[in-house]
């Protein structure tokens, strides 16, 4: 580009004029011999080899604006290509966060299935390990009879601490708030309080009455 202004300035008539009342110091693109208004021998002296110079400075003209349009071009393409790196980095950590939680359910999911059927000692086996083992507590299993089954269900989740789901549920935030990172910990805690509460009524209820159960959404719908 500053080859071009130089060109520019070299053919212009009026290039001694302003060399004659220009203040100051020179541009960078203009050279040291244009300090004194002597013109240019190889100046153009007819309308023609203005108009071919003309034509060739435009040639180079448009030829360094192609080429800064591609430069902004890359630049553009490089900075798409930095957002979208980011946002999959981003969608992979939400999916890794997610995957571990999910793990962390899992795994005590699995520890109450295996309380659930561990295998029952003998009674003189109990007699003689009692001061020793600690007995789980076995899950209710509801055998048609409503009224005992929902008294020693209700003390069966007391005890594990869960009842308050039941009877409650899980309050979910409005739609929008902002919450706390004490407030979703709290949230996260009460909703495996839940998974877990409806893992202990699914074990305890058959499978032909669970059935005619139509919400099975939480551990209070059910």
């Amino acid at each position: 580009m500053a080859s071009l202004a130089t060109r520019l300035f070299e053919v212009s008539p009026h290039r001694s004029l302003w060399l004659a009342s220009f203040l100051g110091s020179l541009p960078n693109f203009l050279p040291s011999q244009t300090l004194t208004p002597t013109p240019l021998e190889s100046s153009p002296s007819s309308t023609k080899e203005i108009l071919s110079l003309f034509t060739s400075l435009q040639t180079q003209l448009f030829e360094a604006v192609a080429e800064l349009q591609e430069i902004l071009d890359l630049q553009d393409a490089k900075q798409k290509i930095t957002r979208e790196i980011r946002s999959k980095d981003s969608s992979i950590l939400a999916f890794a966060n997610k995957l571990k939680e999910a793990e962390r359910v899992l795994d005590l999911l699995v520890d109450d299935y295996s309380d659930y059927h561990r295998p029952k000692r003998s009674k003189y086996e109990g007699v003689q390990s009692n001061s020793q083992a600690f007995s789980y507590p076995a899950i209710p299993r509801f055998d048609g009879h409503y009224d005992h089954w929902s008294m020693l269900m209700e003390n069966f989740l007391r005890s594990k601490e869960y009842w308050t789901v039941v009877v409650s549920g899980v309050a979910e935030p409005a739609e929008g708030a902002v919450q706390t990172d004490a407030q979703k910990t709290e949230l996260e805690g009460m909703k495996l309080k839940d998974l877990k509460a409806k893992n202990y009524l699914f074990q305890a209820i058959d499978r032909s009455i669970l059935e005619t159960i139509l919400c099975k959404d939480t551990a209070k719908h059910i």
